[in-house]
């Protein structure tokens, strides 16, 4: 399947990152530089604990009675 913005999805993304800017600007309006680097890196750490846990997550539901489905840290079985 094949999806494609419309003339008026193309306009709408183009004034898509000037209003999120904004936004982000006004809602970090009055923490300092030190401030906003602490933020993103505990939003960083935020969205990589739910990678990696929703990662392990999928393992589990994938896993069956002969091993992993997915490469995952066993060791291959050699063939």
């Amino acid at each position: 399947m094949e999806l494609e913005l419309t003339e008026k999805g193309h306009t709408v993304t183009e004034k898509l990152m000037p209003a999120v800017s904004r936004a982000l600007n006004a809602h970090l309006k009055g923490f300092t530089n030190e401030e906003t680097t602490l933020l993103i890196s505990f939003l960083q750490r935020m969205q990589q604990n739910g990678n990696t846990e929703t990662y392990e997550r999928l393992l589990k539901e994938l896993e069956n009675d002969e091993g992993c489905v997915l490469s995952c840290n066993n060791t291959p079985s050699s063939t």
